[in-house]
């Protein structure tokens, strides 16, 4: 979902300016403020939920790492797992949309160069 909003969003940036880095940080920008917000709604689903999620068959091995890691409070626990994973996703995301935005800035320019053409 983020790497489309990246690519439209760059794509318009793009034609808009005719210049290539326009789309470039256009979806680095997209995707960097789309995953921060994703992960701030994660960290408040964990917190509102921590009960019923603990019980589900793919936080086993977070339920077993809290056992062997002696914490006696689960939701700190989990919410310094979860920390500890956001800038990996943030800027695996970041790289999508740059990437995503490169080519449709690429995209965006052509628009832009055969606008300007015709005109």
């Amino acid at each position: 979902m983020a790497g489309s909003q990246a690519a439209l969003a760059s794509f318009r940036a793009a034609r808009r300016d005719g210049r290539f880095l326009s789309g470039v940080t256009t979806g680095l920008v997209v995707a960097f403020a789309t995953f921060c917000v994703y992960d701030v709604f994660i960290l408040i689903r964990v917190n509102l939920f921590l009960g019923e999620l603990t019980g589900r068959s793919d936080w086993q091995s977070l339920m077993a790492r809290f056992k062997a890691s002696g914490s006696s409070d689960l939701r700190a626990f989990v919410m310094v797992e979860y920390l500890k994973q956001a800038p990996l996703k943030i800027g695996a995301a970041s790289l999508i949309g740059a990437f995503m935005g490169a080519i449709s800035g690429l995209l965006g320019r052509l628009g832009a160069w055969r606008a300007a053409a015709t005109a």
